[in-house]
């Protein structure tokens, strides 16, 4: 064998050997390791667990007071109905409506913080002389003119619309419901009490309550 062909097969040998030779994989699941006499003999290991921040909330879909209640008369829809089991209902004379409550769950927030369900004032049809109130416009040559009738909302469930409980009516910036950090679920009933005057306009009638969901400081 040639001097040139002995330095060839032992340069193929060598490369052999180095492509042959195991990469291990560095060791993830155990921390660094300790040298008897040269680190502390006590070390840590970290523990970890992770929960995604959030929550979910639903309000009354839609309040239906029927049509028709007469003079001086009052109409009552309990929103008081749970989730995926609750029932609706139109109210009617000596009917009580039904609609679904306010709830918030799966509530998962942060230390130290709160979730608050308010009545926002942002496109909730109300004023300080009807409260809230549904509204609808003339048809007719004047598209300008509207007719109004007041409803309220309360907190809880009213047993009597006529006599209900002045502490526990609300307004377009008032408080419905609030979690703190650390409780999963909650809701609130509320009670609508529509309330008609004299004499009645003919016209179908809206009107909108809006909420808000705040998370801020406890």
């Amino acid at each position: 064998m040639t001097k040139k062909a002995a330095t060839l097969l032992l340069a193929a040998s060598l490369a052999v050997s180095v492509c042959a030779m195991p990469v291990f994989a560095a060791d993830t699941a155990h921390a660094g390791e300790n040298v008897s006499g040269t680190t502390p003999t006590n070390t840590t290991t970290t523990v970890k667990y992770e929960v995604t921040e959030g929550y979910k909330w639903a309000i009354p879909a839609t309040i239906d007071f029927g049509k028709d209640a007469g003079l001086n008369a009052t109409r009552t829809v309990d929103a008081n109905q749970v989730k995926d089991t609750g029932s609706y209902k139109v109210a009617d004379t000596n009917v009580r409506g039904e609609s679904g409550n306010v709830y918030v769950s799966d509530c998962r927030l942060k230390p130290g913080t709160k979730l608050t369900i308010s009545i926002s004032s942002t496109t909730t049809m109300y004023n300080a002389t009807d409260g809230f109130y549904v509204k609808t416009t003339n048809k007719g040559a004047i598209t300008s003119n509207t007719a109004k009738v007041p409803y309220a909302i309360y907190k809880g469930t009213e047993a009597d619309p006529a006599t209900p409980t002045p502490e526990n009516k609300l307004d377009n910036s008032s408080e419905i419901l609030k979690l703190n950090a650390g409780t999963d679920y909650g809701k609130q009933d509320l009670t609508f009490i529509l309330s008609t005057g004299d004499a009645e306009i003919a016209g179908e009638y809206t009107g909108t309550v809006a909420f808000a969901a705040k998370v801020d400081n406890a």
